[in-house]
């Protein structure tokens, strides 16, 4: 079979149908004819292939069957974001939606199939479970560079559209099992009532309670979160997704980083989310739960909130001690740091110049002017004023 058209659409079809060993050989003998010379290999971070890491223990629950129907499939696939950025296999959401266009039936059924029912062939899942790495410089809540970077795993597009498809269809139950602490996930106007609910902490309590919110910041928290600790909420919250999630994160996976030079090394991913993951926030939160309900019975008179990673207690200024560290012992069993003088807190009764509170534990930043709860200024007007000023002159 020599007609370029004849090869691509028996490709396609073996591709529809998942003929995984055939499209392999014919790969392996076209580059047998391409290449017949060895040529020096690609460099990589090491010499030889990424271990696998241990399988993670699911628990005790029995597998449930993960449903999706193809109208979910096809709203994950017709709202996606046009133009987004390619997996390691060059893919894009334009290519699928060329292919419904052309059939008017959900692309390549019995791969997507497959996906959702996690029984992708061991030697398929490492490459639909890999991600080109790109580095992205942070900024602060300002929008001034802080000198970090932000790592975005940018995955193949056949896994970001089914992890988005499964999202949808079940926002509504994400919202309800998270609740009451996290906002981020299945919460509609999530990050206004997680302020709202905080502005209502502060100002609800008697005067001379002097009620402060504490602001607490760990370190490159989606990509060092325990993968036992998200594996444990999923299977207790999600039963129905601890087979898929097991499919991408069960194991090791590659991330592949290209220098502009053309080399390209190979990271192995071994912990926390992969940012840039359609599931990722749902991972995280599901990882963050139990520490959130934990939180909440150590100090019951407190306020406990958060919006994926931005977590926030609230409780009265002589008993923050004990709340900081409480947190800072929980966040740390699934394997958050906080970091030191990035944690704030405030309360409306501070005032710039005031002397440092007794009860401040040292690693805690004092917001004497304000603080910002995910993005939004609380605190005195002209805090607010300056918050909003370098905004304007960054717009």
């Amino acid at each position: 079979m020599s007609d370029p058209i004849c090869i691509w659409k028996r490709r396609f079809e073996l591709f529809d149908e998942g003929d995984w060993e055939t499209l392999r050989d014919d790969a392996l003998e076209w580059q047998r004819r391409a290449h017949p010379v060895d040529r020096p290999a690609t460099a990589t971070a090491t010499t030889s292939p990424a271990k696998r890491a241990r399988r993670l223990a699911a628990g005790s629950n029995p597998r449930r069957t993960l449903e999706l129907h193809p109208a979910n499939l096809l709203k994950a696939l017709k709202t996606a974001a046009r133009g987004s950025a390619q997996g390691p296999t060059g893919w894009r959401y334009e290519h699928l939606r060329a292919i419904h266009d052309a059939t008017s039936h959900v692309p390549l059924t019995k791969l997507v199939d497959d996906i959702v029912q996690s029984n992708i062939p061991d030697h398929v899942r490492p490459i639909l479970g890999s991600a080109r790495l790109i580095g992205l410089e942070k900024t602060d809540d300002d929008g001034s560079l802080t000198g970090g970077v932000r790592p975005i795993a940018i995955g193949e597009v056949l896994r970001r559209w089914v992890t988005r498809a499964i999202c949808f269809l079940h926002r509504e139950r994400f919202g309800e099992a998270l609740s009451p602490h996290q906002y981020a996930v299945g919460v509609s106007s999530g990050a206004e009532k997680c302020i709202a609910a905080i502005r209502t902490f502060l100002g609800s309590g008697a005067a001379d309670e002097k009620r402060v919110v504490l602001s607490l910041d760990a370190k490159n928290a989606f990509s060092t979160i325990s993968r036992q600790a998200i594996l444990e909420g999923v299977n207790d919250l999600f039963p129905e997704l601890t087979d898929f999630f097991l499919q991408w994160y069960g194991a090791s996976s590659d991330l592949w980083f290209a220098h502009y030079d053309g080399t390209v090394r190979t990271i192995a991913s071994t912990q926390g989310t992969q940012q840039g993951d359609s599931g990722g926030p749902v991972w995280y939160v599901c990882g963050l739960h139990a520490v959130l309900r934990r939180l909440q019975a150590a100090l019951p008179d407190c306020l406990v909130c958060a919006f994926a990673d931005n977590v926030y207690i609230g409780r009265t200024e002589g008993r923050v001690e004990e709340a900081f560290r409480a947190a800072k012992t929980e966040m740390g069993s699934v394997d958050q740091i906080l970091v030191d003088h990035k944690c704030v807190m405030w309360g409306e009764h501070f005032r710039p110049g005031m002397q440092r509170p007794a009860s401040v534990p040292a690693e805690v930043a004092l917001g004497e002017e304000g603080i910002l709860v995910l993005g939004v200024p609380l605190g005195t007007d002209a805090f607010i004023a300056k918050h909003f000023a370098a905004i304007q002159r960054k717009t």
